[in-house]
């Protein structure tokens, strides 16, 4: 079967970007052949990743590219779509019954914050492409009751947390030889909490490393506090801290949570993603929600929470979690989304 990824751009650093690059060898290891189009002009990288580029200045001139989108998906079985803010101009060029589109944000939080006059435009487009009721896969219940509250009618919209795709090993470094006690890593705004962890960065003693680009002016100067920058494979630092702490206001369902638990670290999340402690409680406490709606006090009570980690998430909770969140599994009800 053929396969078509849509992505604005596969060289962003962010989770819909990793989610593209693992669905796709989950696929083509499962025999199927996979292209990825992508949306924005991409400048050359190191990533060796063969891609189909519309070479777009922004998403919006996807309706200048309906006709040329519409003859290439012609070529292809299955469509998915990981890019949300794409979803209500792209859909007009896409057929319904073989492409399903992934929500990787809350769409109602990601568009409150545009413009007056561009706000007003997304959204109706948006609103028309969900009364259009397409194959919509949202990530997680807080997302998802968003839309029902206002198209209550929809009966192809989905909760699918993302799978995990990082490797279940039976043993993983003790807490006693890792490195570091936190690790962080997100893109550096004030969605994904960056004021948040600066504030932390500036409080705590407990050995830290960050990844991911922080603005040179935004690091804080402390010996302490290690920043990597970017990188392609956050395994290795993953199993030499012992806690991620994610402070973000909104998420999808962070790929980066399964990859920490695999790693045998706990996890802390801010309150506004108490759903992602909720969506692990039935394992045990390996996560734990941090009060970010009042600052003060935000490191204490961060360094009271982690006192509680002595030792790696045992193996058995972190079999448990590879098999209920399998990729074969993901796999299999994206394909009953088609009959």
């Amino acid at each position: 079967m053929k396969f078509l990824l849509i992505i604005d751009s596969i060289q962003a650093q962010g989770g819909t970007q990793t989610f593209c690059r693992n669905i796709k060898d989950i696929l083509c290891s499962n025999g199927h052949d996979v292209e990825i189009l992508t949306i924005i002009d991409e400048v050359e990288s190191g990533l060796q990743l063969s891609t189909i580029n519309l070479g777009l200045r922004n998403s919006f001139l996807i309706l200048f590219w309906l006709h040329k989108i519409r003859k290439i998906s012609k070529r292809f079985d299955k469509i998915i779509v990981l890019s949300g803010h794409t979803f209500q101009y792209i859909h007009f060029a896409l057929d319904n019954y073989n492409t399903i589109y992934r929500e990787s944000n809350d769409p109602y939080f990601r568009n409150k914050n545009l413009s007056l006059f561009k706000g007003i435009f997304v959204k109706a487009l948006y609103e028309i492409f969900l009364m259009k009721n397409h194959k919509l896969i949202i990530q997680n219940v807080t997302a998802h009751k968003k839309i029902l509250q206002k198209h209550k009618k929809l009966s192809n919209l989905y909760i699918l947390p993302n799978p995990c795709f990082a490797p279940y090993c039976g043993s993983v470094k003790k807490f006693s030889k890792r490195r570091y006690v936190l690790i962080s890593l997100s893109r550096d705004t004030w969605i994904k909490g960056n004021d948040r962890h600066e504030i932390i960065y500036k409080e705590i003693n407990q050995k830290t490393v960050v990844l991911g680009e922080i603005n040179t002016n935004k690091k804080i100067k402390k010996s302490n506090i290690d920043y990597v920058g970017r990188v392609e494979e956050v395994r290795s630092y993953l199993e030499d801290a012992k806690v991620l702490i994610l402070l973000s206001r909104v998420e999808g369902f962070p790929n980066v949570v399964q990859e920490a638990i695999q790693a045998g670290c706990y996890v802390v999340v801010s309150h506004e993603l108490s759903w992602v402690k909720e969506s692990f409680d039935k394992f045990g406490e390996i996560i734990k929600v941090l009060p970010c709606d009042r600052i003060e006090n935000i490191s204490l009570k961060l360094i009271n929470i982690i006192k509680e980690f002595d030792e790696a998430v045992p193996a058995s909770i972190r079999k448990s979690i590879k098999e209920s969140f399998s990729s074969v599994n993901y796999i299999g009800k994206i394909s009953e989304m088609n009959v």
